[in-house]
């Protein structure tokens, strides 16, 4: 199928086979209840992808750009 789903109970198999810390920021119940589910409580994998692929990026797009803040007060500099 193009849109296929996952439970909950699948969704926590994942996590557990994730890192710890992995686990933690990307595969929490909070995460889980973000989308919309189906009558039988599964949300769509795609939708969980799609949102995990744009926050890494953020999240690597905030690291790199820390290489510029050089007073760690959240402004950038121009070395």
């Amino acid at each position: 199928p193009l849109d296929e789903r996952i439970d909950y109970a699948g969704f926590c198999r994942v996590a557990d086979a994730m890192p710890a810390r992995l686990g933690r920021h990307f595969f929490g119940a909070e995460h889980f209840l973000r989308f919309p589910n189906d009558p039988w409580g599964r949300v769509s994998i795609v939708h969980y992808f799609c949102w995990l692929r744009s926050k890494t990026a953020i999240l690597r797009t905030r690291i790199e750009f820390s290489i510029y803040d050089h007073s760690t007060d959240g402004t950038l500099g121009d070395r």
